[in-house]
């Protein structure tokens, strides 16, 4: 996309996945406009979609992680996993218009929130806000209590329920407006 203004709407593209038979129309709301007819990529802000609860494993697969595992280059969301696909430049997604047959009969994924998107003021009320669960995952509370010995799982609740409540959100920590800092912005996380 060459530098200039694009209208900002809400699009619906099907995705060209060569590794499932199995099509899916992604909807990206709040996205910018592209109407040229050789544009067959979609862009994604990934914090619009994370900010949607959308996860996006924007590692490709020829690095690893901090524990070894390869990058999984997919998003995920509504139990789906969408591969990215990685140039070496960026990770994309191949796309094709929906017809109004292929709209009725494939799944639709809303990858993005149809509120108007506003980084700045999303990311204030993110830091404001505490975290509190009521309700856990089984898939966390299995790989909590692996991580704590294997104790048992009312022992788990209680313990993620005691210790989640007075920690901003975890997602302050992942820094995604980038600044100087000299203290760690939880330090409730980082116990010496």
């Amino acid at each position: 996309m060459e530098g200039s203004q694009y209208p900002i709407v809400c699009a619906a593209a099907v995705v060209e996945d060569q590794t499932s038979d199995q099509p899916i129309i992604i909807v990206v709301n709040q996205a910018a406009c592209n109407e040229n007819l050789k544009q067959h990529k979609s862009l994604l802000h990934t914090d619009q979609a994370r900010f949607h609860g959308v996860k996006v494993n924007d590692l490709a697969s020829c690095f690893k992680e901090g524990h070894g595992h390869v990058g999984r280059q997919s998003v995920e969301t509504e139990g789906w996993s969408i591969p990215l696909l990685h140039d070496g430049f960026k990770y994309f997604l191949k796309i094709q218009e929906p017809t109004e047959k292929e709209m009725d009969i494939y799944p639709n994924i809303e990858l993005t929130s149809p509120m108007p998107w506003d980084m700045q003021t999303q990311l204030s009320s993110l830091r404001r806000s505490k975290r509190k669960l009521d309700e856990f995952l089984i898939e966390d509370i299995k790989t909590w209590s692996e991580r704590l010995g294997h104790i048992p799982t009312f022992i788990v609740k209680k313990t993620l329920e005691w210790t989640t409540q007075l920690v901003d959100t975890v997602e302050a920590e992942t820094r995604t407006m980038p600044q100087c800092y000299f203290k760690v912005r939880m330090p409730s996380l980082r116990p010496s």
